[in-house]
């Protein structure tokens, strides 16, 4: 895997950098959906930051002045970073995960980008450098393994998030149950989801489950996507809770 000196995309003025390694497995590259996500959020920074200082009001305490987000199912690290680009400032603490075997590549990604982040591979722990990012040099990242649907030994993702997102997460039939699974442990009331998915390998089952497990979903129209993507079966969709679960508070 060769390393590029060229940005790969430029998000809020801040060059990323990235390089795909399909050797790492389904997740070494940078498939249309996730192209499509990291689009949506350079070309709609504006709505997007909106959205999460709504989030960061919503959930606004006497301890918390700030979001914490994750992303599931990661693979390469690519939409973390964009993330961070757009928002850093706004995020108290940033968690990507994948299974084992994709860590290194995101923990590479994140390496490529040190004028965005600082990452102690040793800890697993990424901090944002104060130098380049102001604010924002409060946001904590960690990567770190997460099966979705296991809860026990998972130490570094407790709680819940403010906002979760991922691309190309429900292709199979079999990832529906443990996917919702996540979504239902990490996700307070007030909690959004932003994923991408592509309609032709995502079963309508997958939707009708999301709905059996009190959450609602909305898709993006098409015309915040890219026009390559348009009328395609990509779709980026919003998903929340429906109505606060009996004995569950609004923040765990």
């Amino acid at each position: 895997m060769e390393t590029s000196n060229e940005a790969f995309a430029t998000i809020g003025g801040k060059d990323i950098f990235f390089s795909e390694d399909w050797d790492t497995g389904i997740g070494g590259g940078l498939w249309s959906t996730g192209a499509a996500q990291a689009k949506y959020f350079e070309n709609h920074r504006t709505t997007v930051r909106r959205n999460l200082k709504d989030l960061v009001q919503t959930n606004k305490d006497d301890d918390h002045n700030s979001i914490r987000a994750i992303e599931l199912g990661s693979g390469n690290g690519y939409l973390s970073v964009c993330l961070v680009a757009m928002a850093g400032d706004l995020i108290s603490e940033l968690v990507t995960t994948d299974l084992a075997d994709h860590l290194p590549l995101i923990n590479k990604t994140l390496e490529q980008n040190k004028h965005l982040v600082d990452i102690s591979s040793a800890e697993c722990k990424a901090t944002l450098n104060p130098d380049t990012q102001g604010e924002s040099s409060q946001t904590k990242a960690f990567v770190t393994e997460h099966k979705w649907g296991v809860a026990e030994g998972d130490d570094r993702v407790v709680g819940t998030f403010d906002f979760i997102f991922g691309s190309d997460l429900a292709y199979r039939d079999s990832l529906h149950a443990p996917l919702i699974s996540s979504l239902d442990r990490l996700s307070h009331e007030n909690t959004v989801s932003l994923i991408g998915v592509t309609m032709a390998d995502t079963k309508p089952s997958f939707f009708q489950s999301l709905k059996k497990a009190g959450f609602r979903y909305e898709r993006l129209s098409d015309y915040m996507l890219e026009p390559e993507f348009r009328g395609t079966t990509f779709g980026l969709f919003v998903i929340q809770r429906s109505t606060l679960k009996p004995g569950r508070s609004s923040k765990q």
